[in-house]
This record gives structure tokens, sequence and C-alpha cells, in this order.
């Protein structure tokens, strides 16, 4: 039996009448942009998230590149953010016009707070924490750390819809946090989309005006601006997998429960192991020091799996002339190299985590018995 690491399908074949039923409405009505249902999803996500405000845009990196300049990023300045992180986080920095400066991850694949406050003290006053995998940045420290130091923060919130930790919602902690809808998150538009939340009024009117040309009102242009909308047929589709999401996220959270409990394996750790509601499960990572081995194995067991990400950001090429020490991250690179990520999606079964479990479980054993 072949396990899939996604399927999105029984996420959505329940919900495609619905679907079908949004989209008519809309063609009907040839509203395809700026529109009630737009509105309706900017007001719901933000109350289901915890911030006064919400704005919808084309992706979630240009969430990230118009948010920055929304929360008064200026040209040229550095910006704190981890070596370990999608891509996009760190080009929205450049883009938006900043200078990342980077900072290694924990062994869990978050920022280490610690050396990051190091850099804040010697006068770096931007940070852009990543919530990675689904799990939530230390909210307390993070707030400690913008009030001792008056420093802004902007939260990138693409792999975390719905982590908390403490009481504290990913996205509620910083000046203002970017959420992807791209389709394999947990919260996943039909086609693409993101979004801006804010609890400050002064920021969200800035993005709402960046993300339509840095227009105030139609052809009065206050700023440089973009063109970044999230149409309404996607906002609609998100909107009814909104209702979803707490039930979804949950399942997540046992899939990876299941793991722990069924993978026994000196060979394989499985990181970021919480399940206490602060790690959301867009992905469950293991390691090995047999990464090429392990993914071979699984691969011949008909287990799906991904790479997030193989390749350490001070690596890329197309950052080259930011000169990175490249020994400066050992945990970032330990992750990139030797990590794999799990099939976890709402709607897989129990026989099907017990089928990656057993695959785990069984790796290395042939070798152990040739060599025995």
């Amino acid at each position: 039996m072949k396990v899939p690491f996604l399927d999105m399908w029984r996420m959505h074949g329940p919900l495609e009448e619905e679907f079908v039923t949004s989209f008519r409405k809309i063609l009907g009505k040839n509203g395809f942009t700026k529109g009630d249902e737009l509105s309706e999803f900017e007001s719901n996500f933000a109350a289901w998230i915890g911030t006064d405000y919400c704005t919808g845009v084309g992706s979630g990196h240009d969430a990230i590149v118009l948010g920055l300049q929304a929360c008064g990023l200026k040209k040229g300045q550095k910006v704190i953010a981890p070596a370990m992180t999608f891509i996009s986080t760190i080009t929205a920095i450049i883009q938006a016009g900043g200078e990342p400066v980077l900072v290694d991850v924990d062994s869990e694949g978050l920022i280490d707070l610690n050396k990051a406050e190091e850099l804040i003290k010697s006068g770096i006053d931007f940070m852009v924490p990543v919530h990675l995998y689904g799990q939530i940045v230390n909210p307390k420290e993070l707030i400690r750390l913008k009030e001792v130091y008056n420093i802004k923060i902007f939260e990138d919130c693409a792999q975390a819809h719905g982590a908390q930790r403490d009481g504290i919602r990913a996205g509620t902690v910083g000046d203002g946090a970017a959420f992807s809808f791209y389709p394999g998150k947990n919260l996943g538009a039909l086609g693409d989309g993101g979004a801006f939340v804010t609890s400050n009024q002064d920021f969200n009117q800035k993005m709402i005006a960046l993300r339509e040309h840095g227009q105030t009102k139609k052809y009065y242009h206050k700023y440089i601006g973009s063109t970044s909308r999230l149409d309404n047929i996607q906002a609609s589709f998100l909107n009814t997998k909104l209702r979803y999401m707490d039930e979804w996220n949950l399942h997540r959270i046992n899939v990876a429960k299941s793991y722990s409990e069924q993978i026994h394996n000196d060979q394989i750790k499985l990181i970021s192991n919480k399940l206490d509601g602060s790690h959301v499960y867009h992905l469950v990572i293991a390691t090995s020091d047999n990464i090429d081995d392990l993914s071979m194995h699984l691969e011949n067991n008909q287990i799906g799996f991904g790479r997030h990400y193989p390749i350490p950001i001070h690596h890329l090429e197309c950052f080259k002339q930011f000169g990175w020490d490249k020994k400066s991250y050992p945990n970032a690179e330990y992750i990139a190299y030797n990590s794999i990520s799990l099939p976890v999606f709402p709607g897989m079964s129990p026989t099907e985590v017990e089928l990656v479990a057993n695959a785990m479980n069984s790796f290395g054993l042939s070798q152990l018995r040739v060599a025995s």
C-alpha cells in the first residue's frame, strides 16, 4: 500500500459542492476582487488568529514583503532572521529593502533567541522569527525582547496557522505577521494567497494601500506599492476551510503523537516533538545521519516524504554577495542535510501512520543482519 506525502482531496472532497456553489455565486455576480467574500474572510481570519486586522494578498511571500514595508522597515536596515527557513523569508526581507543578518537555529529548527539577543544588543532592531514546521517560537521570550530592547518583530507564520503557546497564538506577538495560503499549507487555498495580520491600525492602513499600487483612494498614490490581491474566489474557499481548521490541526497533532509512540529506531530522531498545541505539524521532521539511505528505504517501501530544506540558506548562490560564514550555522546545516519530512495531513488513516512507522522502524535492519 502506497502512503502519499500529502493528499488534499481528503479535505477537499467533502467540501466540493460548497466550493462549486461559492464559485457559481461569484461567477454570476462578476465580483472577483475586493468583495464581500474577501471582507468576510479577513474578518474571520483575524478573529481566529486574535488580531484586530487582516489584509489578504496574493501570496505569503507578498505578505512578508509588503508587511515589512507596512511595519516601517527602512531601506538598508538590518534584519535578524534564522538560517533555517524557506528562501522566501530571506528574499522578502531583501525585496522589502532590508539586509538579512542570519542567526543559527536550535536543534528543533527555531531561531536561537540567545544569539539573536546578542545581535540586538549590537544595535540591530528588527527581527523576523520563523515559526518553522508549524511550531511557534517562544512567544514570551519574543515579547520580552520587544519590550526590553524596543525592537520591531515581524512573524513569519507561513507554516504555523493556529499554533499557540502559553495562551499566545502565532501572529499576535509582533508588530505584524505574514501567513501563506499556498495549497499545501494547514490552511491552503485552491490556488495561492496570503495575509498580513496586525493589531496596529496605521500598519494595516498602509498595507491596504501597498497591496494596490500604494493608493489611499482611487488614483491617489501615497506609496510605491504593488498589485497583490487575494481574490474573492480564493477568499471564499478559505472561509469554508477555516471552519475546519481546529479539527484538522488536531488531526495533524494526533498523527505526530502516533509517530512518536510507534517509531523506535536509534538511527532516526523525530525533532520538534511537541504535542501541547504549540506545534500544529505542518511538517513532521525526522533526522538521520544516513538520510540518503533512509530516503531510498522509504521510496522502496512506497512511503511519500519531502525535504525541507536540503540546501542551507547561506549556501545558496543567490546570496553569495552577503559572504555569510558557512561555519557559523551548524544546526541549520545539520537539519538541512540530514532531515526528511514524513506524511501528515487531515484524513490520514491509522493504517497509513502504522505503515510509515513500520518502514521507519525497519530502516537499518537489513544492514544489521548482513553485518552480523
